[in-house]
């Protein structure tokens, strides 16, 4: 029991930051769409962010956010969260049950109050990977149409149960690093194995029979390199 009430304390503490997170994130988003006289959305964004990394920390800067910046100037609301908030306290593989229903709820909400069939951007970078596909499959079984729904995994690192994405119409694409990298090797592989975060295949549901993996497009780049925007040599599509 100790153990238990120890775990769900922690668990609890974490749910309490994701939804700090999202609170901020979305905030964030209406004062620019405010600035720019949008009272509703085009759509809904989300963007979860890989191990270790916070959100626009300054010490360990990604492109990420600077495609948060650019999705909120198009008319988006742009929900932010962190890969390691959204983790399971006790299976760092893979991410909460809570946290993913709560993060699934906010999408609902925003939803809900934005244009009717908005589209709904979804983004995971690293060990996000398996958060945006657990989210995914969270918002398609509470009704949401799987064809509004764009995935992008960005060279991701999912736990055993976490890489199967359960609607044949959600739009998935993959991308991964490929060459040889030192770092890739000796440390982000390695770490990934010790963790339980070896998955790195997506499987998709076909409209036909079964499960179909997908195929992935390669950038020759360094793991640390594929958070980038492509438009300064990364793998980051939309900025």
């Amino acid at each position: 029991m100790h153990w238990a009430g120890w775990y769900a304390q922690r668990q609890a503490g974490r749910n309490a930051e994701l939804r700090q997170q999202i609170r901020t994130s979305v905030q964030d988003s209406w004062k620019v769409l405010n600035q720019k006289g949008i009272s509703s959305p085009v759509g809904v964004a989300v963007i979860v962010y890989g191990l270790g990394q916070t959100i626009n920390d300054p010490r360990n800067a990604t492109d990420l956010d600077h495609r948060a910046g650019d999705l909120r100037g198009n008319g988006y609301i742009v929900i932010e969260v962190q890969s390691d908030t959204l983790a399971q306290v006790g299976k760092a593989s893979e991410p909460s049950e809570s946290g993913t229903a709560i993060l699934s709820e906010a999408v609902q909400d925003v939803t809900a109050n934005g244009s009717v069939g908005s589209d709904i951007d979804i983004t995971g970078f690293s060990r996000g990977g398996g958060s945006v596909v657990q989210l995914t499959n969270a918002l398609t079984d509470s009704g949401i149409a799987g064809s509004r729904i764009s995935l992008d995994l960005v060279d991701p690192y999912m736990g055993a149960s976490s890489h199967t994405i359960n609607d044949p119409s959600v739009s998935v694409t993959v991308k991964k690093s490929m060459g040889f990298h030192p770092i890739n090797v000796l440390v982000i592989d390695f770490g990934a194995m010790l963790m339980g975060l070896d998955n790195r295949t997506v499987s998709q549901r076909s409209a036909l029979s079964g499960f179909q993996d997908k195929n992935p497009l390669f950038f020759n780049l360094p793991h640390t390199r594929m958070d980038s925007c492509v438009s300064s040599g990364g793998a980051l599509s939309g900025c």
